[in-house]
């Protein structure tokens, strides 16, 4: 975390904060040798780091689902994927400008790695996000899969709209290249990826993601479509929806 004055890291994005969620004894002496999976949690746009604990009860959650065993204890991180102040980066690597996924999928992963007990290695990392952020964790978690092996998309949408042409120098090629959608069907999986796709039954995304679900499928891909009752596409529902995430990692 930095107050952002800092010089631009190699992937060109100011340094800013992340809020990240350290399970209950962490600290402990006993657990001194342990190490523990990464959730890392994308923000929507508008937003930030903060929605994940203001708007979704985050810390109430994990405190809660810890405390009854639903859950293994876990770190979770909400990083800033603006790319800059709030920019809608689509979390892509801008043509002439921040490399929004590289950021995030090396640089705050490096960080966090470097300073905390996790579990090193793709098996112990899952990407996960809302709206804007559900169809980012998407893309990165198909695009980097040496770096997460589940994918936890709340709301997600297939590719990241028409106006991303202009973050990608106007290259239809490498729009489509960031559009699940598009080459989930012709993708070449390194490693077998587990991906929950989340919405509600009042949500616009349902379909895409049923859709996306069953791509996935077809694909050989250890792949769940949760349907949450009471869930819309609103920061609320996000809530609704992040402890069938949570459980699913």
């Amino acid at each position: 975390a930095s107050d952002g004055q800092r010089p631009l890291n190699r992937s060109d994005v100011p340094s800013s904060p992340a809020l990240i969620y350290l399970p209950p004894a962490y600290d402990s002496p006993a657990n001194a040798g342990r190490r523990y999976p990464v959730v890392y949690l994308l923000h929507g746009y508008p937003g930030s780091p903060l929605d994940w604990f203001r708007a979704v009860p985050t810390q109430q959650i994990m405190d809660t689902m810890l405390a009854d065993h639903l859950i293994q204890p876990m770190i979770v991180v909400a990083p800033n994927a603006n790319g800059g102040w709030l920019t809608d980066s689509e979390m892509l690597n801008k043509a002439g400008g921040p490399q929004t996924e590289t950021y995030l999928t090396r640089t705050v992963v490096g960080y966090v790695d470097a300073h905390f007990r996790t579990v090193a290695a793709r098996a112990g990392r899952a990407v996960g996000g809302m709206s804007s952020g559900g169809y980012g964790a998407l893309n990165l978690g198909l695009r980097d899969q040496d770096v997460y092996s589940v994918i936890l998309s709340e709301m997600p949408y297939g590719d990241p709209g028409r106006a991303a042409l202009a973050l990608l120098g106007g290259s239809r090629a490498r729009w489509a290249a960031n559009s699940p959608d598009r080459y989930i069907p012709t993708m070449i999986f390194h490693h077998r990826t587990a991906t929950d796709l989340l919405t509600g039954p009042d949500d616009s995304q349902r379909r895409e993601a049923a859709r996306l679900a069953r791509m996935l499928r077809a694909r050989g891909q250890p792949t769940a479509f949760t349907l949450v009752p009471g869930a819309s596409h609103t920061w609320r529902s996000a809530g609704r929806e992040l402890p069938y995430a949570l459980t699913f990692a």
